[in-house]
């Protein structure tokens, strides 16, 4: 039997893998709670952000209008911290997110 993270995760993440780059997500809530692959319960974007690094490589940009633009790069090693970020900068993503990101 599936439970509902795979589906949901596979569902979200369904644009990316036909080749789209971005993925807008309305209706649904991310802060739902879900099992996750080790049937603890979580935050479905908590699911989603380790989900979409695990099985893609990519990093979960946010945006909010009471938080803005939020991001976590603490996944990844220094190098790839230093591309992320040099690519964020480069889109002005970083001056833009402020406070909100996690290196």
């Amino acid at each position: 039997m599936q439970t509902a993270m795979p589906i949901a995760t596979s569902q979200i993440l369904k644009p990316y893998e036909e080749g789209k780059s971005c993925i807008v997500l309305q209706g649904r809530s991310l802060y739902d709670l879900e099992l996750n692959q080790d049937g603890q319960i979580q935050p479905l974007i908590e699911i989603l952000k380790t989900e979409a690094f695990r099985k893609h490589n990519l990093v979960t940009i946010k945006y909010s209008r009471s938080l803005g633009i939020t991001y976590d790069l603490t996944e990844l090693n220094d190098e790839e911290k230093h591309q992320a970020n040099a690519v964020l900068n480069n889109l002005n993503i970083r001056q833009i997110a402020g406070q909100q990101q996690r290196d």
